[in-house]
C-alpha cells in the first residue's frame, strides 16, 4: 500500500518504484534499487563506485549541486552519498539493510515540493 509502479527505467537498475512512507499520504519519493542480496559482497562496492562516479559527473557543482558523504548508522563500508541542490532536492546513493535483513543499494530521489 506504500509503493507504486513506474514506467521509468534507469540504466543498471533491478527495479524502481514511487514510495510513500511512513504514511500513505506521505510525500512520494522515487526509489531505484541497484543491487540487493542476503549478504554483503565485493559487487556492492563495484556498483556503488560506478554510480558514485556518474552522480558526481551528472550533477556538477557548477549547476548548484553539492555532494556529501553521510556515514551509515551500522558503520558499514559504504557511506550514503547525498547530492543536493537547494532548488530541486536531493539524490541519495543509499546502502542499507531492509527489515528482512537483505542488503540493498539504491538511489533515492527526494524532490522539493
Amino acid at each position: 500500500k506504500y509503493a507504486y509502479n513506474t514506467k521509468l527505467k534507469i540504466p543498471g537498475e533491478k527495479y524502481n518504484m514511487l514510495y510513500s512512507f511512513p504514511f500513505i499520504n506521505s510525500q512520494l519519493d522515487f526509489v531505484v534499487v541497484l543491487k540487493e542480496a542476503d549478504a554483503y559482497d565485493q559487487s556492492f562496492e563495484q556498483v556503488y563506485h560506478s554510480f558514485e562516479k556518474h552522480l558526481l559527473e551528472d550533477f556538477p557543482k557548477s549547476e548548484g549541486w553539492i555532494g556529501a558523504c553521510l556515514p551509515n548508522l551500522d558503520k558499514s563500508k559504504l557511506s550514503n552519498l547525498e547530492i543536493r541542490n537547494d532548488k530541486y532536492g536531493s539524490v541519495i546513493l543509499d546502502y542499507s539493510k531492509n527489515p528482512k535483513g537483505r542488503r540493498v543499494l539504491m538511489l533515492r530521489f527526494l524532490f522539493y515540493a
